[in-house]
């Protein structure tokens, strides 16, 4: 009895640690969920309720002492809640040099989920030297009621990744909920765009003169809209994927303004994605290969 007691013990240890601490799937990408638990929920100075959550990854040459070795990239993997008053969810960098993520909403009973992703420069091959990676942060853009797009000023050569939104995704008007974000490599730029919204994006390279920018999987296009889980047909063993655009269309009489949800998924390492209400929130992705 004695060894299965032992054994029990391990896999309820290895339970709640998997319940504290985020999930390390291969290489050094780590994924996580964002929530604001009860306890950690505040009134911020701008009167919204929500939390910040700190992520293991930072910037390069921001914050700290100068160790590369937790030098990388974060990115929203999915969003889900009801994103009507100007809500945030997005990856912010804090004044620790780490990146992290804010949460905010009109009230604690609305506050979104936010799903994010970080992986190291040093999980890629083919790249510069870690000493060499440079980041910068795009201002906001925000489309207004009427929408719209920019390149990001610098994007050539650099991974501009989609970091989230705040507003009213959801904005009513007389035929529905409607609004959209995103921040979509077109090549050789990144277009950052959004209706009703503020978009954010984070930019990551090297500064050798010899780089000549990353490659994608996948990159451009308009939004999906996914019924029911749609596979990529790509694995993080080689690839390391983020959502870059999420879309509100609850037009009626279909769907009604309420929670929504867009995600990339992993299942047996596998990325695919999902929307609800499935034709009511469109989404997009991106994928940077680990074999530069």
């Amino acid at each position: 009895m004695r060894p299965f007691r032992m054994i029990l013990f391990a896999a309820i240890f290895s339970f709640c640690l998997a319940l504290v601490f985020p999930v390390r799937t291969v290489a050094n990408i780590t994924t996580g969920t964002a929530s604001c638990s009860e306890g950690k929920i505040t009134q911020m100075p701008n009167g919204a309720w929500g939390c910040i959550i700190s992520l293991p990854v930072r910037p390069p040459h921001h914050g700290g002492a100068s160790n590369p070795n937790d030098w990388g990239m974060c990115g929203v993997l999915g969003l889900s809640g009801s994103f009507g008053p100007p809500t945030v969810a997005r990856i912010i960098v804090e004044p620790s040099g780490y990146y992290g993520v804010e949460l905010e909403a009109y009230t604690p009973k609305v506050i979104p989920t936010l799903v994010w992703t970080c992986v190291l420069f040093t999980d890629f091959t083919g790249v510069p030297p870690v000493s060499e990676a440079s980041y910068f942060a795009p201002p906001l853009y925000n489309g207004g009621s009427a929408g719209g797009g920019k390149n990001i000023t610098g994007s050539a050569g650099n991974a501009c990744i989609w970091a989230g939104l705040f507003g009213d995704l959801e904005t009513p008007s007389n035929e529905g909920g409607f609004g959209y974000a995103f921040a979509q490599f077109y090549g050789p730029e990144t277009v950052i765009g959004s209706q009703n919204v503020s978009s954010y994006a984070f930019c990551s390279g090297y500064t050798t003169p010899s780089w000549h920018g990353w490659n994608y999987f996948h990159h451009g296009g308009g939004a999906y809209a996914p019924s029911g889980v749609v596979p990529l047909g790509v694995n993080e063993a080689h690839y390391w994927c983020y959502m870059d655009n999420i879309q509100a269309n609850l037009l009626y009489p279909n769907y009604s303004i309420g929670p929504i949800s867009a995600n990339l998924k992993l299942s047996g390492g596998n990325y695919a994605m999902e929307a609800t209400p499935a034709g009511g929130t469109w989404m997009n992705f991106n994928c940077l290969p680990l074999a530069q």
